[in-house]
C-alpha cells in the first residue's frame, strides 16, 4: 500500500511498458533486417561488416556512455521516452542470434518465391519471417528483460519523477525516505511480476528460438 502512495507508481510501471515493449519490438525488426541481409543477400564488403557488428558484443556499453549521454544532449532527448529507446535499436548481438535462423533456411525457398514473382520485401516479411518466429519471440523477451532492467541508462536519462521507469522510481524512493525492507520487497516483487507473465506467455518460443537456430542443417 505505500509503495502505490504518495508517488507516481503506476506511471512508473506505464514507462518501464513503453520503453521495455518498444525497445524490444523495434530491436527485432532492426535485428531482423540486418540478419536477413547478411545471411542471404549479397553485399558487397557483407562479410567484413558482419564482423564488425559482432564484434561490437565485446564492447560493454559503460565504455561509450559518456559520448552517447553528450549525444542525446546535444538531440535535447533527454527525459523523453526516445532517449531510453533509440540507443538500444541496434545491437549486434540480435543480428547474431536471428543470422543463424535466417542463414538455416535453405536458399531454394527464396529462390522458389523470385520465380512465382515475389520481391524481396514481400518474400521477407510473409515467407522469412513466419519460419524464423521462434527467434524472434526468444530475442524480444531477452530484449525486453534487458531493457526492463536497465537501470543505470534510465537513471541518466529520466530528470522528471515523472519519466523516471519503475526501477529508477523505486530506488529513488529509497533514497527520501529512511531503509524500508518491506517498501525495497514489494517494489522488487512489483518488477518481477511481468517479467514473469511475459516468460510464461513465450516460453514455448523461448526454448524453441534458443535451441532450432543453434544447428545448421
Amino acid at each position: 500500500t505505500e509503495l502505490f502512495q504518495g508517488q507516481p507508481t503506476f506511471r512508473w510501471i506505464f514507462n518501464s511498458f513503453i520503453v521495455s515493449f518498444g525497445t524490444a519490438f523495434l530491436s527485432v525488426i532492426i535485428s531482423a533486417l540486418a540478419a536477413y541481409g547478411f545471411a542471404k543477400l549479397k553485399i558487397k564488403g557483407g562479410k567484413a561488416l558482419f564482423i564488425i557488428i559482432i564484434s561490437s558484443i565485446m564492447i560493454p556499453k559503460e565504455t561509450f556512455i559518456v559520448p552517447l549521454f553528450e549525444i542525446i544532449v546535444d538531440l535535447n532527448w533527454v527525459d523523453t521516452y526516445a532517449s531510453m529507446i533509440i540507443p538500444n535499436l541496434a545491437t549486434g548481438f540480435g543480428t547474431f542470434m536471428l543470422y543463424s535462423f535466417f542463414a538455416s533456411i535453405p536458399d531454394s525457398v527464396r529462390e522458389s518465391a523470385k520465380i512465382d514473382g515475389a520481391g524481396e520485401w514481400l518474400i521477407f516479411r510473409k515467407l522469412m519471417l513466419p519460419i524464423v518466429k521462434p527467434g524472434l519471440a526468444a530475442l524480444f523477451i531477452l530484449n525486453f528483460v534487458t531493457t526492463w532492467n536497465d537501470y543505470l541508462w534510465q537513471l541518466l536519462m529520466a530528470r522528471t519523477e515523472e519519466m523516471q521507469t519503475l526501477n529508477v522510481g523505486v530506488a529513488s524512493l529509497q533514497q527520501s525516505l529512511n531503509p524500508n525492507i518491506g517498501l525495497k520487497v514489494a517494489g522488487a516483487f512489483i518488477a518481477a511480476v511481468p517479467m514473469i507473465i511475459v516468460f510464461v506467455a513465450f516460453q514455448k518460443y523461448f526454448i524453441a528460438g534458443a535451441t532450432d537456430g543453434a544447428v545448421k542443417e
